[in-house]
């Protein structure tokens, strides 16, 4: 699937962030949708149907592997595909990858990462 197909649920907190991403996202042609916490991305999730999520790994309202658990009980549509990133140093990478992340990033996550992630994974996305 083409970058420009994608459609991508940003989740993090820090909203700064999640709004840069996401206009990262967005100027490569994906369709995206915010969330700011976990709680929110779970409907989203249901709502929206994202090929690719994109979420923080601690925060307030609901945590990354809490959505990533959620995320791998789908049983009625595609998948998403979902990356976590943090800033946390004590996160098991080893724990989220064996759980169902596709992959873990750690912040502060440069565009190039995002962008080369997105090509990574673009082939792996179920239309």
């Amino acid at each position: 699937m083409p970058i420009a197909n994608l459609k991508v649920l940003v989740v993090d907190d820090e909203r700064e962030l999640a709004d840069t991403v996401a206009r990262l996202l967005t100027r490569k042609g994906c369709e995206v949708r915010v969330a700011y916490g976990g709680d929110q991305a779970f409907l989203d999730v249901k709502e929206f149907q994202p090929h690719l999520v994109l979420s923080d790994v601690k925060m307030p309202l609901g945590s990354g592997p809490a959505l990533l658990d959620a995320v791998q009980k789908i049983s009625d549509a595609p998948k998403p595909i979902v990356v976590l990133m943090t800033g946390y140093t004590d996160i098991s990478e080893a724990d989220l990858l064996s759980r169902g992340a596709a992959r873990v990033f750690f912040k502060p996550l440069r565009s190039a990462e995002l962008f080369g992630l997105l090509d990574e994974l673009c082939p792996r996305v179920e239309e």
